[in-house]
C-alpha cells in the first residue's frame, strides 16, 4: 500500500515535468493544478483498485491488496484525471466570448 501511495506522487512529479510542453505560459498557471488534478486522479483510482480487491464487504487488510492492480489503476487514474484537466483548460481557452456574455457564468 505504502507503494501505492508514493505513485500518486511519482505520477504528479512526472505530470509537472510535461506540464510546460502541454500548456503554453509560465508553469505557475497550469503546473500546480495540474499535478493536484493528476495526484488526485491517481489516488482515485488506486482505491477503485482497492474496493475490487476488498470485495463487497470490503473487510479485508490492505497488505493483501493486489499491488499491480492498484499501480495500474493509480496510473490511469492520474493519466485520465491529467487528460480531463488538459481538455478543460483548452476548453475554456476557445471560448471567452461565450464566458463573458453569460452574466453568472
Amino acid at each position: 500500500m505504502i507503494l501505492i501511495g508514493f505513485t500518486w506522487i511519482f505520477i504528479a512529479m512526472a505530470v509537472g515535468l510535461i506540464t510546460p510542453y502541454v500548456f503554453r505560459g509560465p508553469w505557475a498557471e497550469h503546473g500546480p493544478s495540474s499535478m493536484f488534478a493528476a495526484s488526485v486522479g491517481a489516488f482515485l483510482g488506486g482505491s477503485v483498485g482497492a474496493a475490487i480487491s476488498a470485495g463487497p464487504h470490503g473487510y479485508t487488510s490492505t497488505s493483501e491488496m493486489p499491488t499491480t492492480l492498484g499501480l495500474t489503476l493509480s496510473v490511469v487514474g492520474g493519466a485520465l484525471a491529467f487528460a480531463m484537466y488538459a481538455a478543460d483548460v483548452r476548453w475554456q481557452a476557445r471560448r471567452p466570448a461565450e464566458r463573458e456574455a453569460r452574466p453568472h457564468g
